[in-house]
C-alpha cells in the first residue's frame, strides 16, 4: 500500500507507515481482544500468547533478513563492490604513480570512487566530459577503462612497480592477483588487484625487446595503450 500511494522516490514509501501502520495495528489488536472475550480466561491467554509468539517470530525474521542477510545478498545492488574498489584505489595515493581500473562498464564506478574519496564534483564532471569512448582519466594518474585493458595481455607483461592495476575476474585470467575482493559470504570474485611492487618480476632475459613491435615490453602505461 505505501508503494502504491507514494511518489516515485522510494525513500518516501516508509513515510506513510508512520500514519497508517499504527492505526491498522491498534485496530487489529483491539478487534482480536474483543473477539476473545467470548472465551474463558485460559483460552484467551492461550490465544494472546500464540499471537505474541507469531508476531515475535515476524519481528525476529525481519531483523535477521534486513540487518544480516540483506547486507550480504543486497550488497552488490547497493554498490558495495564499487565502495570496496574506491577505498583500495584511494588509499595508496602516494604509493603508485599509475592506477588503472579495467572493465568498469560505465561511469558508475567513477562516480562511486569520486564519492568515497570526496573529489571535487567539477573535476569529475570535467573528466567525464573530456573522456574518450573507452576511458575516463582523473587527476593523479587514475584511469577507468570500460573493457579489459592492454588487450587482455598477462599482467606481468605491462605491470610496473609503480602501478596499481584492478580488473574484473574475466580479464587477465592467467595472471595471479596479489589481492582479491570477494562478494560477501561468497566465493564469487568482484575485483582482482595487482600491486606492481608486490608482483613477482618476470625474467628480463627471456624478453627480447628488439625483435618485433608485438613483443611485450615492461614500461610505464601510456594512456592510448589502455584500450588496446
Amino acid at each position: 500500500m505505501p508503494a502504491a500511494i507514494s511518489s516515485q522516490v522510494y525513500s518516501m514509501r516508509g513515510y506513510y507507515f508512520v500514519y497508517f501502520y499504527p492505526i491498522i495495528i491498534a485496530a487489529g489488536i483491539g478487534g482480536l481482544w474483543k473477539w476473545t472475550e467470548r472465551f474463558s480466561y485460559t483460552a484467551r491467554f492461550s490465544i494472546v500468547a500464540l499471537g505474541v509468539i507469531v508476531y515475535g517470530s515476524f519481528v525476529l525474521s525481519y531483523l535477521y533478513q534486513y540487518h544480516y542477510r540483506y547486507s550480504n545478498y543486497g550488497a552488490e545492488r547497493w554498490f558495495k563492490a564499487e565502495k570496496d574498489l574506491a577505498l583500495v584505489v584511494g588509499a595508496p595515493a602516494s604509493r603508485y604513480q599509475e592506477r588503472v581500473i579495467a572493465q568498469t562498464g560505465g561511469v558508475d564506478v567513477v562516480l562511486q570512487y569520486a564519492f568515497y574519496n570526496r573529489l571535487d564534483p567539477r573535476t569529475v564532471q570535467e573528466a567525464i566530459a573530456q573522456a574518450s569512448k573507452d576511458e575516463i582519466a582523473l587527476p593523479g594518474g587514475i584511469h577507468f577503462v570500460r573493457f579489459c585493458a592492454y588487450g587482455n595481455r598477462p599482467v606481468e607483461t605491462f605491470l610496473t612497480s609503480t602501478m596499481l592495476y584492478i580488473t574484473r575476474d574475466s580479464c587477465q585470467d592467467t595472471s595471479k592477483p596479489t589481492e582479491i575482493i570477494y562478494a560477501p559470504k561468497s566465493i564469487r570474485i568482484w575485483w582482482k588487484i595487482y600491486r606492481g611492487d608486490l608482483m613477482p618480476r618476470p625474467d628480463k632475459t627471456a624478453i627480447d625487446m628488439t625483435t618485433s613491435k608485438d613483443t611485450p615490453v615492461i614500461n610505464a602505461p601510456r594512456r592510448n595503450d589502455l584500450g588496446r
